[in-house]
């Protein structure tokens, strides 16, 4: 169980994280920065971590995550720092927690102070996300900083990043991939019917209406007349869309291999926030606190898969990932920036 705690304020434990990898950096990766690396950041929206076959869950569900996982560092006790996609990734793409950012509610945008994108941009890089619009659309500010703004389809990466990976050859670029295909319980129907998930149950007065029946337990108790059939469609259903999303992921992974761009990559994969389903007498996600929902996969895959199989059991969180992206890189924050994350890499 996650200390609540430590959620957006106190990080005591961060010494033992840093004494870790300070060891690991000596004998392992070297400390010397890689300047000129891609870099490979994928958002698996909604992804709950105990659905990770690398840190629990059945490894029939995300083999091409798990395979990332043996190649890569494995964080098995990650933190977001919010339970629902706006200002999780506002805290990602800063290295701040949401009280500094601002972004707490859905009527806040994202000003524009320092963001990954910018700063990389900045430095040269290429930059492009292929993100699903909702909060991704450009008037929320999380694509700010970005050359190419791609729009992805629910539950599939579009084709349209390899060639823009082709186009970039031997210059550094940043790629940003982010769907909503779990968070949208969606999967294509051969999937949902190979799973038995395509018929779909009444679900109480809400009809076939997945998203409808999720967003009103997110906010009301689950009542004793919701029935055990209607939550094992929707587990199932969740399990659908976590299987189609990772193989998503490794159809990315395969057009970097293609390109001859996998193994000079630093590739990060995380997901925002979790999911409950039916604990705690809710569904969907940014209401409570629980493990459920804060604790959440992350997965770093340093160039030439160094020190793969790594795992990494103290808490960390992804306010780290942008300190730890610009320190590997061997790229400076510029003097305006305030990072509230822990480089990870020394």
């Amino acid at each position: 169980m996650v200390d609540r705690t430590k959620l957006g304020a106190i990080r005591p434990w961060r010494s033992a994280v840093f004494m870790a990898w300070v060891t690991w950096a000596v004998t392992g990766c070297g400390s010397s920065p890689k300047p000129g690396t891609p870099l490979v950041l994928v958002s698996m929206d909604t992804l709950r971590w105990d659905h990770v076959g690398a840190l629990g869950g059945a490894p029939e569900i995300t083999p091409h995550l798990d395979a990332l996982a043996s190649e890569g560092t494995l964080f098995r006790n990650a933190v977001c720092q919010s339970t629902w996609t706006l200002p999780s990734h506002a805290s990602i793409f800063t290295g701040q927690y949401p009280a500094t950012h601002g972004v707490l509610s859905i009527e806040d945008r994202l000003d524009d102070r320092d963001v990954l994108a910018s700063i990389l941009r900045s430095e040269g890089y290429g930059t492009a996300a292929f993100v699903n619009g909702g909060f991704f659309r450009p008037e929320f500010g999380l694509v700010r900083g970005f050359d190419r703004y791609g729009h992805a389809q629910t539950g599939r990466f579009p084709v349209a990043i390899r060639p823009w990976l082709a186009q970039q050859g031997q210059e550094p670029f940043f790629l940003f991939v982010q769907n909503y295909g779990i968070n949208n319980y969606w999967a294509p129907d051969g999937m949902l019917a190979a799973e038995g998930a395509a018929v779909r149950p009444r679900l109480g007065p809400f009809g076939s209406d997945i998203q409808r029946f999720l967003r009103h337990y997110q906010v009301e108790s689950m009542p004793d007349s919701v029935r055990t059939d209607e939550i094992a469609y929707l587990q199932r259903r969740y399990v659908v869309a976590v299987r189609n999303l990772d193989a998503q992921l490794g159809k990315l992974v395969g057009w970097l291999r293609e390109l001859d761009l996998y193994e000079r990559s630093l590739v990060i994969v995380f997901s925002d926030h979790g999911e409950e389903i039916a604990e705690h007498g809710h569904t969907f996600h940014g209401h409570t606190l629980y493990d459920e929902l804060v604790r959440v996969p992350l997965i770093i895959r340093f160039p030439g898969g160094r020190e793969g199989g790594r795992v990494v059991d103290e808490t960390v969180e992804l306010i780290d990932i942008l300190p730890t992206a610009l320190s590997f890189l061997g790229v400076a924050a510029p003097p305006s920036a305030e990072f509230e994350g822990r480089n990870l890499w020394p």
